[in-house]
């Protein structure tokens, strides 16, 4: 994980959530592709430790988020969504992502095969 801190910060935000000096969530945007032609585009993440739902403390780490995003280069931000997971659609719709597709079995997890969601946001 500190490896992954380390790269993204060298040119994307990564924020942290802390309740009593613990990490409970934290919310980061990251190159999407290598090539130079989606240098404007980054994929964002955001995650809580079980437990901590429902406490708004994820919509704050993205509006955060994306006002750092919106002050920077970047036109276009990618959610990707393991589904089901209907709490972060609605998160991302919330913030203006509009649905671009889903990926059917591309990530697994849990021993067993997820499709994934895509929405977009563009700044």
């Amino acid at each position: 994980m500190l490896s992954r801190i380390e790269t993204i910060t060298k040119d994307y935000p990564f924020l942290v959530y802390e309740v009593d000096n613990e990490v409970v969530a934290y919310a980061y945007a990251a190159r999407w592709k290598v090539r130079q032609a989606y240098d404007f585009t980054v994929e964002s993440s955001v995650y809580l430790k079980p437990g901590f739902e429902g406490k708004k403390i994820g919509s704050a780490l993205y509006s955060e988020l994306i006002d750092l995003l919106k002050k920077t280069s970047i036109h276009s931000v990618l959610g990707g969504i393991s589904l089901p997971n209907e709490t972060s659609i609605a998160m991302h719709e919330k913030f203006g992502f509009k649905k671009a597709g889903v990926l059917r079995e591309v990530g697994f997890k849990m021993n067993r095969w997820i499709d994934v969601a895509y929405l977009e946001l563009l700044l």
